[in-house]
């Protein structure tokens, strides 16, 4: 069954919108509707397709955990050892994972739509860093989770994709089933931050 992409918390789907209810000086939070996903799954050694998988996407796949590969608005996440997620725009989805099924009539590679699965926040702001870690480790590096890579990891007791983006911006991705209880606890976090914190534009 595939099911259309959704907005989990604005009436409007394809473009970024504040989440209603959060508050805080130092960090902003967005639903981003307007990221469509593909899960891109092997059934063998993903070093076996990954030059032919680059081919249809235009862009290169990471074979290892850790920096996402990014070209134009596509991502390339590395999921598991034999599947990635791949961002791009609602309207790319279908077509995409059209070309990719094409290419790959033997099932060796597999891409199916996502975008009904995973909510994606923007978290940013010079304190987004610091409200994450509330919820759990982002990551053990003695430097945190460098900019350009992403991880599966538990956040808030919620397993996500976590994605350090841009300076200061994060994009946290959570089953869709759970992403009503993760916004709750992020305001929550922002809510006993702002008793500590100083004013910061974000």
């Amino acid at each position: 069954m595939m099911l259309d992409a959704c907005a989990e918390f604005s009436p409007v789907i394809g473009r970024a919108a504040s989440l209603s209810g959060f508050v805080s000086t130092t960090v902003g939070v967005w639903e981003r509707s307007d990221i469509g996903s593909l899960l891109v799954s092997c059934s063998v050694d993903t070093t076996i397709v990954a030059s032919r998988l680059a081919q249809v996407l235009g862009q290169p796949v990471p074979q290892l955990a850790g920096k996402f590969l990014e070209l134009d608005a596509r991502r390339a996440i590395w999921l598991t050892p034999r599947s990635w997620i791949m961002h791009c725009s609602l309207g790319d989805e279908l077509q995409l994972a059209g070309q990719i099924n094409c290419e790959f009539p033997d099932k060796v590679v597999h891409a199916s739509l996502f975008s009904d699965y995973l909510c994606w926040l923007e978290i940013a702001g010079a304190r987004a860093a610091e409200l994450l870690a509330e919820g759990g480790f982002i990551s053990l590096e003695k430097h945190g989770l460098p900019i350009g890579h992403a991880k599966r990891t538990l956040v808030a007791g919620v397993a996500a994709i976590t994605m350090h983006w841009r300076v200061g911006r994060w994009l946290i991705g959570v089953e869709r089933s759970r992403a009503a209880y993760f916004a709750a606890w992020l305001q929550a976090a922002a809510a006993r931050a702002s008793k500590l914190e100083p004013t910061a534009a974000y």
